[in-house]
């Protein structure tokens, strides 16, 4: 005849059990973010963001990237290094690791070297991210839009056009010369999750989505960010981030062989 277990050690393991379940579910669980405000009106919400931009002293991180360009999907792995105010080097690699891009921002410039076509070229980061993606991220400021930051500051002010409360959201409009630029920001943690660029007639330019907010280290980040532009789209999801532990070596160098072939205007 089969014994039965004991009832005390029926229920110890099932405190054991619950105890480990509740035990995973805290860890897994992000950190809660922080309520700000009140946000009376459109400089609090600029002056808070200005801030949290501000907090980012450097940043090394490691990515999954989708790319969606002409109908044709590409999956790579990336490596992020970034250093206020203007260094970041962007490391893409495909499978087996092999190398697909290395770039290097700094002061407004971008240097760019594709391994497989032994290819360098240098010029605006937009302008040149652009050449070889086809994305256009100069609506975000490309380094804003890799590190998935809103490109506002208080200068923009002058420019806000309506800063209002929709239910928990609060929506920015906001004019630039050759667009209009909506803003969709979570009322309680002032964080952006989506952003629409307009013509001044009113077709959408491009749409970026920003998700799964962390604050790590007392910067507050979004995991996944996506741009969508008409059929092409770039989605960045954050696996490992380290923020404001100092940056070990001098990370941000671009190596380029000799006999690279170099733009023209590089």
């Amino acid at each position: 005849m089969k014994r039965a277990r004991p009832i005390c050690t029926q229920i110890g393991m099932r405190l054991l059990c619950l105890l480990l379940l509740l035990l995973s579910a805290c860890a897994a669980r992000p950190r809660r973010l922080s309520r700000v405000g009140p946000i009376l009106n459109a400089s609090d919400l600029l002056h808070i963001l200005a801030a949290r931009n501000d907090s980012l002293r450097d940043l090394e991180a490691r990515a999954r990237l989708t790319l969606r360009i002409d109908g044709v999907r590409h999956r790579a792995a990336a490596v992020l290094r970034y250093r206020a105010p203007d260094a970041l080097k962007l490391d893409v690699s495909g499978a087996l690791g092999v190398g697909l891009l290395n770039a290097l921002a700094r002061n407004d410039s971008l240097a760019l070297y594709l391994p497989r076509d032994n290819y360098y070229l240098k010029g605006p980061p937009a302008e040149t991210l652009y050449r070889v993606t086809g994305m256009n991220l100069a609506y975000y400021k490309a380094r804003y839009a890799i590190l998935g930051l809103p490109n506002l500051s208080p200068l923009h002010l002058p420019r806000i056009s309506r800063c209002e409360t929709r239910g928990d959201t609060l929506f920015v409009e906001l004019y630039d010369p050759l667009c209009n630029r909506q803003m969709w920001f979570d009322g309680a943690t002032a964080v952006l999750y989506r952003e629409e660029i307009y013509t001044p007639h009113g077709i959408l330019l491009s749409r970026r989505l920003m998700n799964d907010y962390r604050d790590e280290n007392g910067v507050v980040l979004p995991r996944r960010i996506e741009i969508v532009q008409g059929n092409d789209r770039i989605r960045i999801e954050i696996t490992q981030r380290r923020v404001n532990t100092g940056l070990s070596g001098n990370p941000f160098s671009l190596k380029v062989p000799s006999d690279a072939i170099r733009d023209n205007g590089s």
